[in-house]
C-alpha cells in the first residue's frame, strides 16, 4: 500500500487532507490512536468513516444504560433488571443477554459522600454483573444510587 502524503502529520479534529481515500484516512487515524494508546486493531473492514470525519463501527453493538439504587429500584433505563443482594450490593441482569461479556462502567450518583462502585469482575457474564457501592473513607458498603453503562455485541 502506498504511503499517504501526510505520513508524518497528525490529525486535528474535523481536518482531513484533500483527496484522501478511506484507507488513507484510517491509516492516519490509526497512527493517532497508536500515539495515544499503543497498537489497536483498526481497519476499513471494521470501521466506516463519513465525509465529515466521524468514525462508526460496523459491529452490532448494544448499549444498556440506567440509573438505579442499591435497594433494587430502577430510576431510568431499560434492558435490565435488578436484584438487591446485600447492603449496597446489587446484581444487574441484562435482558436479553449480550453475545459476549460486555464492557461495564458504573459510578455513584447523587451524593456528597466520598463513594465508589466496585464491579465484581469475576461475576460479570454475558447476562449479569454485580456491583457494590461503598464509602471510600470507611470502606463500608452503603445504600445509594449507581449510574450504569454496558456496551457489548448484540446476541
Amino acid at each position: 500500500m502506498a504511503t499517504p502524503p501526510f505520513e508524518n502529520t497528525r490529525l486535528k479534529p474535523g481536518e482531513w487532507p484533500d483527496q484522501s481515500s478511506l484507507e488513507e484516512k484510517l491509516e492516519a487515524l490509526t497512527r493517532n490512536i497508536e500515539d495515544l494508546y499503543g497498537k489497536f486493531p483498526i481497519s476499513s473492514e471494521n470501521l466506516q468513516l463519513s465525509n465529515n470525519g466521524n468514525v462508526r463501527s460496523n459491529e452490532k453493538l448494544r448499549i444498556v444504560q440506567g440509573v438505579f439504587n442499591t435497594a433494587g429500584e430502577i430510576r431510568e433505563g431499560s434492558g435490565f433488571s435488578l436484584t438487591a443482594t446485600g447492603v449496597g450490593t446489587v446484581t444487574v441482569t441484562f435482558s436479553p443477554a449480550f453475545f459476549q461479556i460486555p464492557s461495564v462502567v458504573c459510578m455513584p450518583g447523587e451524593t456528597a459522600a466520598p463513594l465508589a462502585v466496585k464491579n465484581f469482575e469475576t461475576a460479570t457474564t454475558k447476562s449479569a454483573a454485580k456491583f457494590v457501592l461503598f464509602n471510600t473513607t470507611t470502606g463500608a458498603a452503603t445504600a445509594g444510587v449507581i449510574n450504569l453503562i454496558a456496551i457489548g455485541l448484540r446476541s
